[in-house]
C-alpha cells in the first residue's frame, strides 16, 4: 500500500493529508479521494455535479481486506480547481475522528486486515461528560479487585517461569549439543532396474509384499524375443540339414578322387612293372626296340595321368574351404540361438533378496527402461545414515561422535555413532558442507529406506 503524508503550506486544508486509500460515494457515485485527513478530502472528477458552498450527504468506505466499512458523514464543498474538488467535513463525531485515527494506525503498522479493532472504536458508547465525582467501592468490590490483582501476578508470576525454564532448556541444549540436522536412511534399499527395455506386461507383487530371492516380481513383454528364437531354431534347423547335404556331397566327392587317384597309382605301378620286364627282356634281346619304347610310352602316360589326377585332387582345399565355412555358418547359427535362449530369462524380473516391496515406480502396459528401477526394496540389511553437515565443524564432528536418531515417524529415539565421514562436496553449492555416515547402535530394520530423521550431535566433553 502506498502510504504518503505530506503538509503543503499554502493548502486550503489546514491538516496533514495522506493518500491511504479512501473511497467517498455520493449520489450512488464512488470516488476515489486523492488525499484526505480527519479535517476533509479532496476529489478528482469532471462528472461531480456541486458548486463550493453547498453541503453534499455522503459515505466514506474504508477498504479493509474481506471487509467494507462505511461511514456516514457530511461534505461541505470549499473550493473547485479546474477537475479538483475539495471538501471539508462538516460535523465530523468524535467517534468517527477516532476510526479514521485507528484506520490510519493500522495502514501505518500493516495491520489494516483487523477490521476488529476498527469495529470496537465504533461501537464504544459515547459518554457525554466525563465523570466529576469519586467513585465509592463496598468491601466485597475490594476484596475482588484484591482477587483480581493476586490472579493477574500469579499469571504473570507463571510466565515468567515459563521464560526462565525455557532459557535454561536452550542453554542446556546449547551445552550438550553441538549440532542439529537431518540425515537420510540408507543401506537398506535395493533398486531393481530391468536388464533390458521392453513393456511391462504384468505385475506379481504390490507395495507391502514380503518377498524371499527368487521370487517373481515383474514380467516383461517378451514376445519379440521369443518371435525372433523362434525364427532362429527355424533357421538353424535349415542350416544343419543344408551342413549334412553339403558335407555328403563333399564326402561323396572326396571318396571319388581317392577312387580316381588310386586307380591312377595302380596304372602306374602294372605300367612301370611292364616297363622294367620290356627292358629286361630288350637286354636279352628278347624284344625290339620300339616294342621298349611302347612300354616307356605307356609307362610315362601313366604316370603323367596320376599327375593330372593329384592336380585336380587338389581342388580338395577348395572344398576343405567349403566345407569350413558351412560350419562357421552353423556355429554361428547355433551361438545366436543360444543368445537369444539367454535373453529370455532377462524378461522374467525375480527378487534378488528377502525384503518387503516398498515402492513401485511403473505399470502394467508402461514402458520400461534400463536406466529406471522397477521398485524399490526394503531388505533386511542394517541401516545407515548420510547426512550433510557444515564444514565448520569438520574438527568437531569426527569418528566416534555420539548422535541421537530421532524418528518421528515412530516416536522412537535411537543413538548411534559417526563411523565414517566423507570429503567435501564436489559442486559449488556443496563445498560449505560434509558428509558424515552414522550407524545406528541398536538394531533399527524398521526405518524405512530414504526416510528423513532428524539427527541431534553431542558434545565431546
Amino acid at each position: 500500500m502506498s502510504l504518503v503524508t505530506r503538509f503543503e503550506q499554502n493548502s486550503l486544508r489546514k491538516s496533514y493529508r495522506t493518500t491511504i486509500p479512501l473511497q467517498v460515494a455520493i449520489e450512488g457515485t464512488i470516488y476515489h479521494a486523492i488525499d484526505w485527513s480527519l479535517t476533509g478530502l479532496a476529489l478528482t472528477s469532471s462528472e461531480l455535479k456541486t458548486v463550493p458552498g453547498n453541503e453534499i450527504e455522503a459515505q466514506l468506505i474504508l477498504p479493509i481486506h474481506d471487509a467494507r466499512l462505511s461511514l456516514p458523514v457530511t461534505l461541505y464543498h470549499e473550493y473547485t480547481q479546474e477537475d479538483r474538488h475539495g471538501f471539508s467535513f462538516s460535523g465530523l463525531s468524535e467517534k468517527h475522528k477516532n476510526v479514521l485515527r485507528r484506520f490510519i494506525e493500522m495502514a501505518i503498522e500493516g495491520k489494516i486486515d483487523r477490521v476488529d479493532d476498527i469495529v470496537a472504536i465504533y461501537e464504544e458508547p459515547e459518554i457525554a461528560t466525563p465523570i466529576q465525582t469519586p467513585v465509592t467501592l463496598h468491601e466485597e468490590e475490594v476484596h475482588a479487585l484484591k482477587r483480581s490483582f493476586f490472579r493477574t501476578s500469579a499469571r504473570y508470576l507463571l510466565f515468567m517461569v515459563a521464560v526462565l525454564a525455557l532459557l535454561g532448556l536452550l542453554l542446556f541444549y546449547n551445552l550438550r549439543y553441538l549440532y542439529e540436522g537431518s540425515g537420510v536412511v540408507s543401506g537398506n534399499d535395493l533398486m531393481v532396474y530391468p536388464p533390458v527395455s521392453a513393456i511391462v506386461e504384468k505385475l506379481y507383487v504390490h507395495e507391502g509384499e514380503k518377498v524371499m530371492p527368487g521370487v517373481p516380481l515383474v514380467q516383461l513383454d517378451s514376445s519379440d524375443v521369443s518371435y525372433k528364437l523362434a525364427l532362429q531354431e527355424v533357421e538353424r534347423k535349415r542350416k544343419v540339414e543344408l551342413f549334412r547335404q553339403r558335407e555328403a556331397l563333399l564326402k561323396e566327392k572326396r571318396q571319388m578322387r581317392e577312387r580316381m587317384i588310386r586307380l591312377a597309382k595302380q596304372r602306374v605301378s602294372v605300367t612301370s612293372a611292364s616297363y622294367r620286364n620290356a627292358k629286361a627282356q630288350y637286354d636279352r634281346q628278347l624284344i625290339t626296340k620300339s616294342t621298349l619304347q611302347k612300354a616307356k610310352s605307356v609307362w610315362l602316360d601313366a604316370r603323367q595321368n596320376l599327375e593330372k589326377v593329384k592336380l585336380l585332387s587338389s581342388g580338395s582345399d577348395e572344398s576343405n574351404d567349403t566345407a569350413l565355412q558351412n560350419a562357421l555358418e552353423l556355429e554361428k547359427a547355433g551361438v545366436k540361438l543360444e543368445y537369444l535362449k539367454k535373453q529370455l530369462p532377462l524378461y522374467h524380473i525375480v527378487a534378488p533378496a528377502k525384503g518387503t516391496v516398498y515402492e513401485i515406480y511403473v505399470q502394467e502396459g508402461q514402458e520400461a527402461t534400463k536406466s529406471n528401477p522397477l521398485l524399490l526394496l526394503w531388505t533386511e540389511q542394517a541401516p545407515y545414515i548420510t547426512a550433510s553437515v557444515p564444514v565448520k565443524y569438520l574438527s568437531d564432528i569426527v569418528m566416534g561422535t555420539e548422535v541421537e536418531i530421532i524418528d518421528k515417524n515412530e516416536n522412537v529415539t535411537l543413538h548411534g555413532k559417526v563411523y565414517k565421514t566423507g570429503s567435501l562436496g564436489d559442486t559449488a553449492a556443496q563445498s560449505d558442507t560434509f558428509t558424515v555416515y552414522i550407524r545406528p547402535q541398536q538394531p533399527a530394520l524398521y526405518l524405512k529406506p530414504h526416510q528423513r530423521v532428524q539427527l541431534l550431535f553431542k558434545r565431546d566433553f
